[in-house]
């Protein structure tokens, strides 16, 4: 504004009949153009700030679904350790109770092994190696059937 070559008269421009001040066609690109790229940069920074915001929100939501899904894994290992140490319980108490059986059967024979007892041994050690492995337990009952049915046989 301070340069006369960019700054002109209504004067110059009119043939002296009006007055005011007018920009050069350059300086007033200039200006248009610093404005409009100043509107730019504030629309821009406006928007990367929202979409910063809504990355941070997301990442919020992400997180706290991230901790209810490690609460609910937490709660499923829980029951499946209780499941488990149940099932463990259950094995241990059967195996107690069949090698007190299998002692009661061995002293009512007191060393006198038939035939059928002999069966029988081979079906507990069956039934013990089931336990022993841990393998699924359906197929550690069918073994502990065998094993009763084996112990009632022979005491019949």
């Amino acid at each position: 504004m301070g340069n006369r070559s960019s700054v002109s008269t209504n004067s110059d421009n009119d043939g002296g009949s009006g007055s005011g001040m007018f920009l050069a066609p350059e300086l007033q690109a200039k200006i248009n153009s610093e404005f409009d790229a100043k509107i730019l940069n504030e629309e821009w920074d406006k928007r990367h700030q929202q979409r910063e915001t809504n990355e941070a929100i997301r990442e919020a939501e992400v997180k706290q679904q991230m901790e209810a899904l490690d609460v609910k894994a937490k709660a499923v290992h829980g029951r499946l350790d209780e499941m488990t140490d149940k099932i463990k319980s259950q094995l241990a108490d059967l195996e107690v109770e069949l090698e007190h059986d299998v002692d009661r059967l061995s002293a009512k024979f007191e060393g006198n092994v038939s035939r059928g007892a002999a069966s029988c041994i081979d079906a507990r050690a069956e039934l013990n190696s089931c336990y022993t492995t841990l393998k699924d337990s359906a197929e550690c009952q069918i073994f502990a059937k065998k094993l009763e049915k084996c112990v009632t046989e022979a005491l019949a």
